[in-house]
Parts: C-alpha cells; structure tokens; sequence
C-alpha cells in the first residue's frame, strides 16, 4: 500500500470535520520521520474563516484529538 493510500482515510476524515467553531476546508496528510528517524504523520488543515472572532482552543484541541483517534484506528504512526 502506498503511502497516500494509507493517509488518504485520514485526509478524507479531517476534511469532513466540523463543529460549531471550526470547519476543515482542505487536508493534507504525508508520513515522514522525526529527528530521531522515528515514523511521524504530518497533518497540513487549511481551516474556513472562524464563525466568531477566532477559533477558541477547546475546538481546536478537539480537533487534534479526533484527528489522532482516527489516525490510531488507521493504524498510522503518532
């Protein structure tokens, strides 16, 4: 399996994510490695303009989170 065939679920997840905050716009998603040599995935989020003034930092973080729930449940490296 090549590596856009594994982060393409991931991709196609955070481009479908939104919640009253927060809206994905576009995703890119690539595998690389850390300093240490270790597997990383990359996530790139172009968000749509905030609904409010900014976008506050509890949505975000759950962003993050059901990003790396999902990126777990494809298997994929933190």
């Amino acid at each position: 399996m090549t590596d856009e065939e594994q982060t393409a679920p991931l991709a196609e997840f955070a481009e479908s994510y939104s919640d009253e905050a927060v809206a994905v716009k576009r995703a890119l998603v690539s595998l690389d490695e850390n300093q240490e040599g270790e597997p990383v995935t990359r996530i790139l989020l172009l968000l749509e303009d905030p609904r409010g003034d900014t976008w506050g930092v509890d949505h975000i973080r759950g962003l993050r989170q059901a990003l790396g729930r999902k990126a777990t449940a494809l298997e994929l490296p933190p």
